[in-house]
């Protein structure tokens, strides 16, 4: 379980970053 909510809390990071990314790349076009 611990794995699993470790795996979990870098899933839900990358996924906040990606969305950080796509809003920066908006703004630079």
């Amino acid at each position: 379980m611990v794995m699993f909510s470790l795996l979990m809390q870098t899933l839900v990071m990358l996924s906040q970053s990606l969305v950080i990314n796509q809003k920066r790349i908006c703004r630079m076009v």
